[in-house]
């Protein structure tokens, strides 16, 4: 019986000196990979012994761990939690590159952390385990980066992460000089080995820094109260290393490392044993002369470019004729135009209506435009023509985007037949011509496509649904109005207001002429200051939708957005009826 309480004693002296004794040291790694288990870039450069985490590798990272867990013992146990380490790092950072992320000591209660993002994560979290308890990590970071997404202070701190690369505590890299009595700064991403402390007892962790061969500062750069049974609550973590390159690249060293449980058990690093830190090879500077040439034939080039635009700016320039002068608009060339739209793309069709098609185009300082390229079988002078054009393009108003210019030359434009959009156009317009009724009209129309995300008259529909104006009418007949409405709103919108603009579309596109609002009364609608009368679906001429004849044999719209890109209707030889849509684009004569 006492033999066996003696073995069972032996053997849990040998478990506790287990859990609680774990001491080791590494005077460079020059005996191979010994106790580590490393990952991604990690290895060890032999012969020297330089264990190395990154390299110039972009959207990686690398680990280190000593292969043994660090043992918390039971719950039960009355001797306090406590380690000490003692390492050496260089950050270098790589030729011409600005900066790199940097590296982190790991407290982890898995050594296994490949599924953690690089960049500014430093191979520890990814985006969905960042701020997670359930990572079990406590990490000393020494960051070279300004991330704001983790609210970095700068990009040469040092900070102590809980499960989390929000620091709880975290400040510039710098050390304490005893001798001079206060904080001096410490460029992380030097190249210079750099030594670093870090001490826990009785939950109070300190980390310490200062440059190589410097003693011990007596005091630290960080302190903080952390409860680390709280943080790993199997009371085991990994103890090792984790650096991450991301886009930023910087080569990641760490020269010697010591660490152990017992602050006398912690032994010192031998200096003389530690490997050198490689740097790596700077691209030659190019020699001064060959500088002075490269500009010299650079002027050239420059030179000859400037002088072949001048040419050709001289070859191709347009004269200005004496008639143009007293108009304002800018005549464009086609080529110009040609360029803008990239050679009128199909694809980069706006719409199409009775006057020709829309072209969707950017220029330079001016931005996005519209191209009209009209077709027309009668003949008008080109000064007439100019004079039409330059007549719109006067309005001024915040609704209305400018006309930016229109010559060909020897173009012709005819804008006496009725022709236009179908769906804009009111009935009376190939017996009476136009008017502001016809107008109306149209304001109507563009009121309950703007609405309701359709088109007026889409052939393409279903019968019952083609023309826009009867289909409002018949929803409406069915009580069900709002159901007419652009579902792409999403339902944001005032049931009320959007019921009175439907109702005032309608009214604008009343089948008799004389039975529409002024647009004076419209927008007195608009604006609340008048009240809709009394309509329903049954008041009459509302509803009534007849397809204008006209001589386009096929007329299609594409819609952006839901909202017709085509212009609005009727057009006569009255510039102020046309102003309401040629001043939305760049005309340009002549049918190309």
């Amino acid at each position: 019986m006492h033999l066996l309480l003696s073995i069972i004693l032996f053997v849990n002296l040998i478990r506790f000196s287990n859990q609680q004794d774990l001491s080791f040291v590494y005077n460079g790694f020059n005996q191979g990979q010994g106790g580590l288990l490393l990952d991604g870039l990690a290895k060890i450069q032999l012969p020297g012994g330089l264990l190395q985490l990154t390299d110039a590798t972009a959207q990686q990272k690398g680990h280190a761990f000593f292969n043994r867990p660090f043992d918390f013992g039971s719950a039960s146990s009355s001797q306090s939690l406590s380690f000490w380490t003692h390492f050496v790092c260089a950050l270098v950072p790589k030729p011409g590159a600005d900066g790199g992320h940097g590296i982190a000591f790991v407290l982890s209660s898995s050594k296994d952390l490949t599924q953690a993002d690089p960049t500014q994560y430093l191979g520890l979290f990814n985006i969905s385990t960042n701020g997670s308890p359930s990572s079990q990590i406590l990490a000393i970071e020494l960051d070279t980066v300004e991330s704001a997404e983790f609210d970095d202070i700068d990009k040469n701190h040092v900070g102590i992460d809980e499960n989390n690369l929000h620091s709880v505590v975290s400040a510039p890299a710098s050390y304490y000089s005893d001798r001079e009595g206060t904080n001096k700064s410490l460029t992380l991403l030097s190249g210079d080995p750099i030594q670093v402390w870090i001490d826990y007892e009785d939950t109070l962790l300190n980390v310490t820094l200062a440059p190589l061969r410097n003693q011990k500062p007596s005091k630290p750069l960080l302190s903080r109260n952390i409860n680390l049974t709280s943080v790993f609550p199997d009371r085991k973590a990994f103890v090792g290393f984790s650096a991450a390159t991301g886009s930023l690249i910087s080569y990641q060293y760490i020269l010697g490392w010591s660490f152990s449980t017992s602050r006398v058990s912690l032994q010192s690093l031998d200096f003389s044993k530690l490997p050198t830190v490689p740097r790596p090879k700077i691209p030659k500077k190019t020699s001064s002369l060959l500088i002075i040439l490269l500009v010299i034939l650079g002027l050239l080039v420059m030179a000859v470019l400037v002088g072949v635009c001048v040419y050709k700016r001289k070859k191709y320039a347009e004269v200005k004729e004496p008639w143009e002068k007293p108009y304002g608009p800018l005549r464009y060339t086609y080529k110009s135009l040609y360029k803008a739209t990239g050679g009128f793309k199909r694809d980069g069709r706006l719409g199409k209506g009775g006057f020709g098609e829309v072209f969707k185009g950017t220029m330079p300082l001016v931005g996005d435009i519209a191209v009209k390229r009209l077709s027309h079988d009668a003949e008008q002078g080109m000064k007439q023509f100019v004079a039409e054009v330059v007549t719109m393009g006067s309005l001024q108003h915040k609704n209305l985007v400018p006309l930016l210019g229109f010559d060909d030359r020897g173009a012709n434009l005819s804008a006496t037949a009725a022709v236009g959009t179908i769906g804009y156009m009111a009935l009376e317009l190939t017996s009476s011509g136009t008017s502001t009724r016809t107008d109306v009209y149209a304001f109507g129309a563009f009121m309950l496509e703007v609405t309701c995300g359709r088109r007026p008259f889409d052939p393409e529909m279903p019968v019952e649904k083609r023309h826009l104006v009867k289909w409002v009418v018949e929803c409406w007949k069915r009580g069900s109005l709002v159901d007419t409405i652009d579902r792409r709103l999403g339902g944001k919108f005032i049931p009320g207001e959007v019921e009175m603009v439907l109702k005032l579309g309608l009214f604008c596109t009343r089948i008799v002429p004389d039975s529409r609002p002024s647009m004076e009364q419209v927008v007195q609608y608009l604006n609340r200051h008048q009240m809709l009368p009394d309509l329903s679906p049954d008041t009459p001429g509302i509803g009534v939708s007849t397809p204008v004849l006209m001589r386009v044999p096929s007329l299609a719209i594409t819609s952006t957005s839901g909202i017709s890109s085509a212009s609005p209707p009727s057009v006569s030889s009255s510039p102020a009826n046309n102003s309401m849509f040629i001043s939305h684009t760049i005309m340009y004569g002549d049918g190309r």
